[in-house]
């Protein structure tokens, strides 16, 4: 397997919030990183010899990007902030390699922050986690 670039790591969030979606990518991004963990509960006792046991818990998925503004290209930024403001969920596709293998689920935006540094690009971050059930994964 081939060492992959990250550029083609890309956010892809709806659009216009009908089916079947409309995919557009968020602008000027510099930083994706995607986070599938679990919880697990410890479950260990005297009987174990020493030894931990623990239980499987929930999962998430989660998604966080950091970018810079890319004016006017922001149509993708917009519906994270338009989510984020109305407390809605957005459809979002996380592409993973050049192949395009990703996956798709339905998000809640729990962190959006502009920050706008003296002498510096505009620049944004923000948070995705899963809203509703597993993320679906599509191979290449």
């Amino acid at each position: 397997m081939a060492i992959e670039d990250s550029l083609n790591c890309v956010l892809k969030v709806d659009a216009d919030a009908a089916s079947p979606y409309s995919y557009v990518t968020i602008g000027g991004q510099a930083d994706t990183r995607l986070n599938l963990g679990a919880r697990r509960y410890p479950t260990s006792n005297k009987a174990t010899g020493g030894w931990e046991t623990a239980l499987a818990g929930r999962r998430q998925f989660e998604v966080t990007v950091r970018g810079y503004a890319d004016w006017p290209d922001t149509t993708g930024l917009e519906v994270i902030r338009a989510a984020n403001e109305a407390g809605t969920n957005v459809a979002a596709q996380i592409v993973i390699n050049s192949a395009g293998a990703n996956y798709k689920a339905t998000m809640q935006v729990t962190d959006f922050e502009i920050d706008a540094p003296n002498e510096n690009a505009t620049q944004y971050s923000f948070t995705l986690v899963n809203a509703v059930g597993a993320p679906v994964y599509a191979a290449s």
